[in-house]
């Protein structure tokens, strides 16, 4: 009955692992009280079934045959011949077969009912990851502002993967200083100067181009030399990953967590696809910052150039190729009575 009400429901209802150990007890109670109603005068038989089903749920994760039906049903034939009570010839098979079969039914639904589980449980992961991904392009596309972009990446990424500090960090071209752009614990944080020697992971990740992993920080030879200091800080894991461009190394995302777990698969899948989007982030927010930089300097110059213009005493009347006129000093409209508007244009 359980395993008909498992593929007849919508799967995100069929998910809950309470729902699942709520079918399992109805098959129980269903199958005893068929046991209690058709063989009342058969104890053992009961007892054996439910001794059968209590084994085949603690090895449901277990490879191999159903061990449960196979216990219960050995027992059974070894206490019934043991007080006399065994079921003769075709009566014996069917309940050694009941039994055998009632082992085989309980481990098969579990195991299906946990992959279900696991399933939905990954959908709902990728559902999060998707969505995190979704707001840190909505942050790429809304905002130019290097600081803005970046804080709101650690503050996605650390959220997800649960780790106790996510960091973005820029490197200079000897990948010797580190500047902490934005991090999740120091929203603060800007361009915070880290000596990167003292960051042995950071570097090996910078100089390699590759991701760095260190599953355990007690015993991973990356960080032999701070070994004492990342474990006063209660880190155990990490993940780096650089940022690149262009096959450009701009800078890294840093993470770093106290629980014993290292990283997973799928976490480290989805750190890659944030740290693309991170670096595609940083390159254009950097060529926004140089552009807008070059463009005020333009205006500066232009300012200058134009009090100098205006604080000559001689007529200055500059013109394109094409003759038309597109600089006039003071001197010229105090000498013509035109003002700049008046006079930019004409030919």
């Amino acid at each position: 009955a359980g395993a008909v009400v498992v593929h007849l429901l919508p799967t995100r209802l069929a998910a809950g692992p309470r729902f699942h150990w709520s079918l399992l007890f109805f098959d129980t109670v269903l199958v005893a009280l068929s046991l209690l109603v058709l063989l009342p005068g058969e104890p053992v038989l009961l007892a054996t079934f439910f001794l059968g089903s209590l084994v085949a749920v603690m090895t449901a994760e277990s490879p191999g045959w159903a061990i449960g039906g196979l216990a219960a049903a050995g027992l059974y034939v070894a206490v019934t011949a043991g007080i006399g009570e065994a079921a003769a010839g075709a009566g014996l098979a069917a309940r050694v077969l009941f039994l055998v079969s009632a082992g085989y039914y309980f481990l098969f639904s579990l195991r299906s009912m946990n992959r279900t589980a696991r399933a939905v449980t990954l959908a709902g992961r990728e559902s999060l990851q998707l969505k995190a991904l979704l707001q840190i392009t909505d942050a790429i596309s809304s905002s130019l502002e290097t600081k803005t972009v970046m804080q709101r990446i650690v503050r996605e990424v650390g959220g997800l993967v649960e780790t106790s500090n996510c960091s973005i960090l820029l490197c200079d071209d000897r990948r010797s200083m580190g500047y902490v752009v934005a991090s999740d614990q120091d929203p603060n944080a800007d361009m915070l100067k880290i000596d990167l020697n003292e960051y042995p992971e950071l570097r090996e990740a910078l100089i390699t181009g590759e991701t760095v992993i260190v599953r355990d920080t007690a015993e991973d030879p990356i960080v032999e030399d701070v070994r004492a200091v990342l474990q006063e800080k209660g880190y155990r894991t990490m993940m780096i990953l650089p940022l690149i461009f262009g096959g450009d190394v701009l800078g890294t995302l840093y993470l770093r967590a106290g629980r014993e777990r290292p990283f997973t698969d799928e976490e480290i899948r989805f750190c890659k696809a944030a740290a693309g989007a991170s670096a595609n982030a940083l390159k254009n927010a950097k060529l926004y910052e140089q552009a807008r930089n070059e463009s005020l300097l333009h205006k500066a110059t232009g300012e200058k150039w134009r009090q100098l213009l205006d604080c000559s005493p001689d007529i200055i009347v500059a013109t394109d190729a094409a003759g038309v006129i597109i600089e006039f000093n003071g001197a010229a409209t105090a000498a013509t009575g035109l003002t700049e508007a008046e006079a930019r244009g004409r030919g």
